[in-house]
Order: C-alpha cells, then sequence, then structure tokens
C-alpha cells in the first residue's frame, strides 16, 4: 500500500519534475539509448579492411628435420591482405550509417512512448486524487445531514426514512472512495515504475492542472506526424539502408583482391632464401545462383522495407484520428462543465439547502442535490483528464509537445 501524506504535509509533485527524472531514469530509455550507441561503435567498424593473414609455414624434405640441410627444406613466413573492390566499403558504411540514424529515431520513438505512458498515469493520478478530495469533502457533508436527519427524528420532528437514505448514501460513498484510492495506488504504482523508482515510494500530491489551448487541425497534425514522427522517420531509413543494401549486392558481381607477400628462411644455404608477392582475385563464376540471388533477396528485402513504413504510417494517422476526436469531445465537455453546469450544480444546490432549512424541500432533494454536483464534478475532472491524457498521446504521434 502507499504511503500518501496528508495534503498538508505532502510534497506537492509537478508532471515537469517526473518527466525529468523518468528522462534520466528509466530503464526503457537508457535499453534504447546504448543500443543507438552499440550501433554507432559497428558504423565505426565498416571503414577498415578485414583483418590481415598471418602465416607460419614450414616445408621438409624427408623424414628427419631437413631445414639447412636441403634445398627443398624453407621456413616461409607471409602475410596477406584482403582488399574489397573500390567504392565497396563507402557502401558498407553507408549502410552501416543508415542503421545507426534509424537506431537514434528509435531511441526518440521509446522517449516519446514512454514519456506518453507517464504523463498518461500522471492524470490518472492526478484524477484519482481530485476524487477522492472531493468525495471526502461531500462525504463529510452528508456526515453532517445524517447527523442532523438523526437529531430531527428523535425529536419527532423528521422522517427516519431520511436517516436511513443518509446511512446508505455515506456508506455507498465509503465504498466508492475504498475503490478509488486503489485506483488512485494503482497510478501511483505505474509511475514509480516508469520512474525507475521502488514501488511502494512516497509520491507527494500531484500539483495543479491547467487545460493547455489546442488550435491545431486534422490536417495539421497529419502534416505534423508525416515529417515528425520518429517511427515513420527510422522507416525511412530503413527504406535507404534496403536500397544500399541492393547496390551492395550488385556489387557482389565485382572481384575482390588479395595481395600477399612472403619470405622463405632456408638457413644458411648456397642457394639463399626466397620471397614472392603476388596478386589474386576472386572469380563469381556462380553469379546466376549466388550474386544474382543476393540481389533478389536486396529488392524483396527493400519492398518489405517500403510496406513497412506505409503500414506504419497508416497505424499512426488512424490513432491520430482516434485521438483528436477524443480531444475535441473532452474540450466540448470540459468547457461546458466550467463555463456553466458546475455553476448551476452549485447554485441548485444553495437554494435547495436554503429550501430545507425553512421546511419547503425534503430531505431526499437536498441529497440528491449534493449527489448531482459531485458526479458533475468528477466528470468534469475526469474530462481534464482524458483531455490531457489524449494530447500526450498525440505528442508521441506527431513527435513534439504541444501540452504547454
Amino acid at each position: 500500500m502507499f504511503s500518501f501524506a496528508r495534503a498538508e504535509e505532502a510534497k506537492t509533485v509537478s508532471l515537469e519534475s517526473l518527466v525529468a527524472e523518468a528522462r534520466a531514469n528509466n530503464p526503457e530509455l537508457k535499453a534504447a539509448e546504448w543500443e543507438w550507441k552499440a550501433s554507432g561503435y559497428l558504423t565505426a567498424g565498416t571503414r577498415i579492411w578485414p583483418d590481415p593473414m598471418f602465416m607460419v609455414k614450414l616445408t621438409n624434405d624427408g623424414s628427419g628435420f631437413s631445414l639447412g640441410k636441403q634445398p627443398m627444406s624453407v621456413l616461409e613466413f607471409s602475410l596477406s591482405q584482403e582488399i574489397p573492390f573500390p567504392g565497396k566499403l563507402s557502401l558498407n558504411r553507408a549502410v552501416a550509417e543508415q542503421e545507426t540514424l534509424a537506431r537514434e529515431l528509435q531511441y526518440r520513438a521509446v522517449e516519446l512512448d514512454v514519456l506518453s505512458r507517464l504523463k498518461s498515469a500522471f492524470y490518472d493520478w492526478w484524477y484519482f486524487a481530485r476524487a477522492i478530495e472531493s468525495a471526502e469533502k461531500v462525504k463529510e457533508t452528508m456526515t453532517g445531514f445524517r447527523q442532523a436527519a438523526e437529531s430531527r427524528y428523535s425529536v419527532g420532528k423528521g422522517a427516519q426514512a431520511d436517516v436511513l437514505r443518509a446511512q446508505v448514501e455515506v456508506a455507498k460513498l465509503e465504498t466508492w472512495l475504498l475503490q478509488q484510492k486503489q485506483k488512485r495506488d494503482n497510478a501511483g504504482t505505474e509511475l514509480n515504475r516508469l520512474l525507475n523508482r521502488p514501488p511502494e515510494a512516497e509520491l507527494g500530491i500531484p500539483g495543479e492542472v491547467k487545460k493547455p489551448d489546442f488550435k491545431l487541425t486534422f490536417e495539421e497534425l497529419q502534416e505534423l506526424a508525416r515529417k515528425g514522427n520518429p517511427e515513420l522517420q527510422a522507416r525511412e531509413k530503413m527504406i535507404e539502408q534496403s536500397r544500399l543494401m541492393r547496390r551492395v549486392a550488385r556489387w557482389g558481381y565485382v572481384p575482390d583482391f588479395q595481395v600477399s607477400g612472403a619470405y622463405g628462411y632456408r638457413k644458411g644455404l648456397a642457394m639463399g632464401d626466397m620471397w614472392s608477392a603476388g596478386v589474386s582475385l576472386n572469380l563469381p563464376l556462380y553469379f546466376w545462383k549466388r550474386q544474382g540471388n543476393e540481389v533478389k533477396q536486396a529488392e524483396a528485402g527493400l519492398y518489405r522495407s517500403e510496406q513497412e513504413k506505409q503500414a506504419t504510417l497508416q497505424e499512426v494517422l488512424g490513432e491520430l484520428k482516434k485521438e483528436y476526436q477524443i480531444v475535441s469531445t473532452a474540450e466540448t465537455l470540459v468547457n461546458l462543465y466550467q463555463n456553466g453546469i458546475l455553476s448551476q450544480c452549485r447554485l441548485s444546490l444553495e437554494s435547495t439547502l436554503a429550501g430545507y432549512t425553512v421546511g419547503q424541500v425534503d430531505f431526499l432533494a437536498l441529497l440528491d442535490s449534493v449527489t448531482v454536483l459531485l458526479n458533475h464534478q468528477l466528470e468534469y475532472y475526469e474530462q481534464l483528464a482524458e483531455y490531457q491524457k489524449a494530447l500526450a498521446r498525440i505528442e508521441r504521434l506527431i513527435g513534439k509537445e504541444i501540452s504547454k
């Protein structure tokens, strides 16, 4: 169970501080960062020729050790170096560079995903904290109503039904509060997980949440997503990598070279020591089976990369449309609650309470007024949280922050 301090004692926690902590400590983000760095190390190695080969070889004449005794006995030292055909190394380097760029963009995608989930967990946590706070106040009010009803009933001025209804409403509210506290704890657990904290770490209390202005149209969001979504950008780098790999496969028809040199030691014989040097190259005689199929494989990989990008684009635009509708609906509801519904509910409660005090309104109407105000207050908080959560998901899709 969480250790939630009382509001007057607990530290107020801002979303900005949690975002900074997640960027510094989230293990998913760190893993993606190291994967990106590891790819960069691999890129550096593509600029170098293959390792040279060194060989020591003894040529012996007869069954006994004959070095220095027989002219054909030689102790040979040789060194050879494979040299790719000019242009192949630069192509391989370009392939690796595209891989590194794709990994960097995938790291950015992980960062946006982590921050989106963090913000969603924060707004859930904020909603349940505000809902519990509002319900606790209403519970206090209803407890006072119940006590008043019991007092009126004890002196014969009230009905027993009023007392029973008040008791039922207080009990229902207590049950609801227990459920909301459990949900608040779950949201806190998710926050701590994303922050790489122990599950039971104290969180404090969430700071205030204000609705930012959101004036982008769906068409503008689509354009931002096409240009800024890191997953789409990573797919584009993979397409470019596939194009380069196709070029690499086509260069397989061109032979590579190997230069070699050797020195033969004959241990003081009159004929003297020996040396040799040479150049060799591989002959792609079976190109229709090997290199040809490698080119076809590379072309299939390019087509796959293009289709994967298109699938990602469709997924991004579909999610974007859904989130845009959520934002639009939630914004309308939040404005309605802010600009009319809540104030009308408060006025209605004040009027009902005044009428009850002078005996013009029954107890049931008073309880209903309190319940209606609480329900609308909770719906307001819920829609404000949904609005902010949808904005966080839109940020992940377009690749930039907008909920400032």
